[in-house]
């Protein structure tokens, strides 16, 4: 499986997607995720989907998959909680036959400064 970590803008997700979001998720923060907005918003206004730590809901879309993995609350959110995330991330996506998926990382100033990854 190739793995690939997206910084900056996600203009045109690939085959497949994984999209880390806080609790409560706030995409108004997340101006890169603008192209899934219209995806995303009407599951997070419904409550299908509230990012909750570890929560996971794989969308089926026509070129692939969104997957979206939960964060926890947001002032919590550390390196070790993206690691699970990561991992929760890639066993969805093998379940689902995906060749390869990009993470979309939460903003860095969201994540604790003294957890952070080098």
């Amino acid at each position: 499986m190739k793995l690939q970590f997206t910084a900056g803008a996600l203009e045109n997700p690939v085959v497949s997607t994984a999209i880390f979001l806080d609790d409560p998720p706030a995409l108004k923060n997340r101006p890169h995720l603008k192209a899934l907005d219209s995806i995303i918003s009407p599951l997070l206004k419904d409550g299908q989907f509230k990012g909750s730590y570890l929560a996971e809901l794989p969308l089926k879309l026509e070129k692939g998959w969104l997957l979206l993995v939960g964060l926890g609350a947001a002032d919590k959110v550390d390196a070790a909680k993206i690691i699970e995330a990561s991992a929760a991330a890639a066993k969805m996506a093998l379940a689902r036959n995906c060749a390869e998926f990009d993470l979309v990382l939460p903003p860095a100033e969201s994540i604790s400064p003294g957890d952070m990854l080098d």
